[in-house]
C-alpha cells in the first residue's frame, strides 16, 4: 500500500480530524442556508453568467457609453450597502474593544450581538448581489467575464462563507472593513467612470494593499491558532492570486 496503517493514523490525527473540527463536517449535521448557497456558487456562478449572456445581448448601454438610470441606481444602492457594512463592522470593532492593538484586532473574539450578526451576514449575502455586476459588463458590450472574474467571485464567496460561520474569528474584522470600504469606492467609480477616472488607479492600489494586509493577518493568526490552518491557508492562497493579478493590472493602467 502507498500509505501504511501507521502513516494514515498520523494523517488522520494531524490533518483530517482538525479539518473536520474546523469545518464542522459530520454525516448527521444539517447544512445551513449560507453553506448551501456558498458551495452551490461554484457551479451557480457559471450558470448565472451563461443565462445573463443570453438574455442581455445585444448591448443595452447607451451608444455614447454613458450609464443608464437603472445602472446608476444599482451602483448607488451597492455603494450604500457597502458603506453601511463598513460602518457596522467599525462599530462592532469598537464595541468589542478590538482597536487596542494587533492582538486585539486579529485574535480577540467579537462581542456577539444583533448588530454584529447582522453586519457579518449582510457582508456575506452582498457577495451574491455582486453577481449582478455581470449584467452591467454584458450590457456594456465588453467581451465578457474573464477567468479572473470567475475565480475571484467564487473563491471570495467560499472564503466569506468560512469566515462568517461560527465561531467568528477575530480576523473577520479587518477583512470586512477593508473589503467593504474598497467596494464602496469601486461603485463610486462605476457610477460615472469619466468623472471619477482618477479613482481607478487609487482603487487598484488599495486593493493590492488590502490583499497583502489580509495575507499577513492570516499568517499572524496561524501562529496562534492551529485549528485555523485549513481556512487560513485557503485564504492566503487566494489572496496571493488576487495580489499577483492586481500588480500586473496596475502596470496596464495609464
Amino acid at each position: 500500500p502507498l500509505v501504511s496503517a501507521g502513516s494514515y493514523k498520523n494523517i488522520e490525527i494531524n490533518n483530517i480530524v482538525p479539518l473536520i473540527n474546523v469545518l464542522k463536517v459530520s454525516p448527521g449535521r444539517q447544512v445551513s442556508l449560507s453553506e448551501a448557497f456558498g458551495f452551490s456558487s461554484i457551479f451557480g456562478y457559471f450558470c448565472f453568467v451563461e443565462v445573463v449572456s443570453v438574455l442581455f445581448r445585444p448591448p443595452h448601454t447607451n451608444q455614447d457609453g454613458t450609464k443608464s438610470k437603472l445602472e446608476k441606481f444599482y451602483f448607488a444602492c451597492m455603494f450604500s450597502l457597502h458603506l453601511i457594512v463598513f460602518g457596522g463592522i467599525f462599530q462592532c470593532i469598537v464595541q468589542s474593544q478590538k482597536h487596542h492593538g494587533i492582538d486585539s484586532l486579529l485574535l480577540k473574539p467579537f462581542k456577539e450581538n444583533e448588530a454584529f450578526h447582522l453586519t457579518a451576514q449582510s457582508f456575506y449575502w452582498i457577495k451574491f448581489l455582486q453577481w449582478f455586476d455581470v449584467i452591467v459588463v454584458i450590457c456594456s458590450g465588453r467581451d465578457g467575464v474573464t477567468w479572473f472574474n470567475y475565480f475571484k467571485t467564487i473563491t471570495a464567496i467560499l472564503f466569506c462563507m468560512f469566515l462568517t460561520t461560527p465561531p467568528y474569528r477575530g480576523v473577520l474584522s479587518i477583512f470586512i472593513a477593508g473589503d467593504s470600504f474598497i467596494y464602496a469606492w469601486k461603485y463610486v467609480y462605476y457610477f460615472d467612470p469619466k468623472v471619477f477616472n482618477g479613482l481607478r488607479k487609487a482603487i487598484t492600489v488599495l486593493e493590492a494593499l488590502h490583499y497583502m494586509i489580509n495575507s499577513m493577518s492570516l499568517l499572524y493568526v496561524l501562529r496562534f491558532d492551529s485549528k485555523f490552518w485549513p481556512i487560513g491557508m485557503f485564504g492566503i492562497y487566494i489572496h496571493a492570486c488576487y495580489l499577483l493579478f492586481f500588480i500586473f493590472y496596475l502596470k496596464e493602467i495609464k
